[in-house]
C-alpha cells in the first residue's frame, strides 16, 4: 500500500508540475504551439490562461473511470470531474512555477525523482500488461500446504505507527516510550511535540492479506503484546501492537480468489524486478562508497519466486527440456506404435494356399480395419496425454525462467529428442527393444504419470 501511495504521490507531483514545464530547470510550457503544431479549434475543450485543453487530455484523463460505463448522464459527470481536474491542474501548475520554493534546489531534486519514479512506474506497467495467469494447478496445491488460508484463516486486529528514523530519532527511544505506556499515547505526542514525520494506523486484515513478514512479526505476539523494529535501511522504526487475532475460515473457491491476486501481485513484482535486473546488466554503475556500493547489491540481488520451492526453478528448467523433446519423440514413438498395433501375427500352421483364400484376406482387412478405427479413436487421447505438459507449459508459461533460458532449453530439448531417435536406430541392442511401438509407448506414458504424480508439468 505504501508504493501505491509513494506512486499516487508521484503521479500527481508529476502531472501538475511536469506537464507545464519541460524540465525542472524553469524552462516554461505555456509558450504557444508552433503553427505546424497547431491543433484545431474543434479538438479544444478548455483554455486555462493560454494552455490548452483538448479532447485528448480530457478522454485521458477519464479513461479509467468510464471502463464500462455505459448512461450518457454518468459519462458526463465523469468528464466534468475530469475536466475539473485538469483546470485545477494547469492552475496548480502555474502557481507552483511561480512561487520562490520552485527555484529551491531540493526541491527541484525531489521533483527530478518524482518524474524519474512516474517515467520507471509507467515503464514497467507497460511491460507487463501482458502478464501470463497464474497457473490454477499451483493455486490449488498452494492451498492444500496452507491450510491456513482456507479452515485455518485468521483475521488480526492491530495497530502499527512508522516513524521516520532518518530524524532524531533512535530505535531505544521508542523503545523505551512503548516500555514505560504501552498504550502508545505517550509516544504519539513526543513525536508531534519533536516533528518527527510518523503515521499511526489501525487494521483488521486476513492471513491472506498480510506479507510474510508482518504474519510473522504479528504470530510471535500475544494479544496487547508491541514490538518495535527497525527498517533493514536503517531509515524507519515500526511499532507494532497485537489487539486481537480471530478465526475467520473461508471456503476453498474464497480462498482459491484471494491466492489468485496475491499471486498476480508477486507475478507482476517479479517481471518488474526481471526487467530491472536486464536493465542493469546493460548499464554502466559506478558506486564510489564502498559499503553503499556492498549494501545496494545485497539489496537488489534476491527476486522473490511465486510460491517459493527451493526445488522448483530445476524442476521447471526439466520440465522445458522434457517437453520440447516430446517434439520429437512422440511423433517417432507413434508411428512405431502404429505400425506394431496394425501388424496382424499369422502363425506358421496357416499354409501358404490358406493365406491366399478369399476368407484369410477378408479376415485381414477386417482386423486392419478394427485395429485401424481402434487408433484413430485412441491416438486423439494419447497424444492429449503426452503432449499435456507442453500444453501447460504454453497456456502458464514459466516466468522465473528467462527468455534466453528458455530459448536454449527448448533447442537442448529438441537435440535431446533427436539424439534418442538416432540411438535406438543406430545402436542394434537398443534398436531390437525400442522396434517394439510397445515399448516406447508406454515408456513415454509412464514418464507422462510420474511427472503427474509428482505435480511436475
Amino acid at each position: 500500500m505504501r508504493q501505491v501511495n509513494q506512486f499516487l504521490i508521484g503521479v500527481f507531483f508529476m502531472t501538475f508540475n511536469y506537464c507545464a514545464q519541460a524540465d525542472f530547470s524553469g524552462t516554461n510550457l505555456n509558450t504557444p504551439i508552433a503553427p505546424s503544431e497547431r491543433i484545431s479549434k474543434s479538438d479544444i475543450i478548455a483554455m486555462v490562461n493560454g494552455q490548452e485543453i483538448t479532447k485528448a487530455d480530457l478522454n485521458a484523463a477519464a479513461s479509467r473511470s468510464l471502463q464500462g460505463v455505459t448512461n450518457p448522464n454518468v459519462i458526463t459527470r465523469i468528464k466534468t470531474i475530469a475536466l475539473s481536474d485538469l483546470i485545477n491542474e494547469r492552475l496548480a501548475s502555474e502557481a507552483f512555477e511561480e512561487s520562490p520554493t520552485s527555484q529551491i534546489p531540493q526541491t527541484v531534486r525531489q521533483l527530478e525523482r518524482l518524474k524519474r519514479q512516474a517515467i520507471m512506474n509507467f515503464y514497467l506497467s507497460g511491460n507487463v500488461a501482458e502478464m501470463p495467469k497464474p497457473d490454477p494447478r499451483k493455486i490449488e496445491s498452494y492451498l492444500r500446504s496452507h491450510p491456513e488460508f482456507v479452515e485455518g484463516r485468521e483475521t488480526f486486529h492491530f495497530s502499527q505507527i512508522l516513524i521516520n528514523a532518518t530524524k532524531s530519532v533512535t530505535l531505544d527511544q521508542v523503545q523505551a516510550f512503548v516500555n514505560q505506556d504501552p498504550t502508545l499515547n505517550t509516544l504519539v505526542p513526543w513525536l508531534q511535540d519533536n516533528k518527527i514525520p510518523s503515521i499511526r494506523q489501525n487494521f483488521w486484515r486476513g492471513t491472506d492479506q498480510l506479507t510474510p513478514t508482518t504474519l510473522e512479526a504479528l504470530r510471535r505476539l500475544k494479544k496487547g503484546d508491541i514490538s518495535v523494529e527497525q527498517s533493514q535501511d536503517q531509515t524507519g522504526i515500526a511499532v507494532l501492537k497485537l489487539l486481537d487475532v480471530y478465526s475467520d475460515p473461508v471456503t476453498l473457491v474464497e480462498a482459491r480468489v484471494n491466492v489468485n491476486a496475491v499471486a498476480e501481485e508477486q507475478m507482476r513484482n517479479y517481471i518488474a524486478k526481471q526487467l530491472l535486473m536486464k536493465l542493469r546488466s546493460r548499464a554502466d554503475i559506478q558506486i564510489f562508497d564502498e559499503i553503499l556500493a556492498r549494501d545496494e547489491r545485497a539489496y537488489i540481488s534476491p527476486i522473490d519466486k511465486i510460491f517459493h520451492d527451493p526445488s522448483a526453478y530445476l524442476s521447471t528448467k526439466f520440465l522445458v527440456l522434457w517437453v520440447f523433446s516430446l517434439l520429437i519423440l512422440v511423433p517417432v514413438v507413434v508411428i512405431a506404435f502404429y505400425r506394431q498395433f496394425m501388424r496382424v501375427a499369422i502363425g506358421l500352421e496357416v499354409s501358404p494356399e490358406r493365406r491366399e483364400s478369399i476368407e484369410f484376406l477378408d479376415y485381414l482387412r477386417i482386423t486392419k480395419f478394427l485395429r485401424g478405427s481402434s487408433f484413430i479413436i485412441l491416438l486423439p487421447m494419447i497424444l492429449y496425454w503426452l503432449y499435456r505438459p507442453l500444453l501447460n507449459l504454453l497456456i502458464y508459461p514459466p516466468i522465473e525462467i528467462e527468455y534466453q533460458t528458455f530459448s536454449i532449453l527448448a533447442f537442448s530439448g529438441l537435440l535431446f529428442g533427436s539424439l534418442a531417435v538416432l540411438a535406438c536406430l543406430k545402436l542394434p541392442k537398443l534398436y531390437l527393444r525400442m522396434k517394439s511401438g510397445w515399448i516406447g509407448m508406454l515408456t513415454l506414458m509412464g514418464i507422462e504419470l510420474i511427472l503427474f504424480c509428482f505435480g511436475i508439468g
